[in-house]
């Protein structure tokens, strides 16, 4: 499974602020955002699913990040680099 570090992300959302520019940066985190929780709602359901199948036999699998620490990640990255423009 591959783990995103913040460094990794950090590269991410610099590489698509240059991609999409500034403007197009909230409507860009708004679809990540929806995509993410999809992501999230199918995760949820899978699980659920394979639960009821297998049972006893389940390994639990990794929790992802909430949305809101996701978030709250992309808003520290924007304030950060919003302080170093002002500089």
């Amino acid at each position: 499974m591959v783990v995103l570090g913040f460094p990794h992300l950090f590269v991410i959302f610099m590489v698509a602020l240059v991609l999409f520019g500034p403007d197009k940066m909230p409507e860009l985190v708004k679809t990540v955002a929806g995509v993410w929780r999809e992501v999230i709602r199918l995760r949820t359901e899978l699980n659920s699913t394979v639960q009821d199948t297998v049972g006893s036999l389940l390994v639990d699998m990794p929790k992802l990040p909430s949305l809101d620490s996701v978030m709250q990640a992309i808003e520290t990255d924007r304030g950060s680099l919003q302080d170093r423009e002002r500089q």
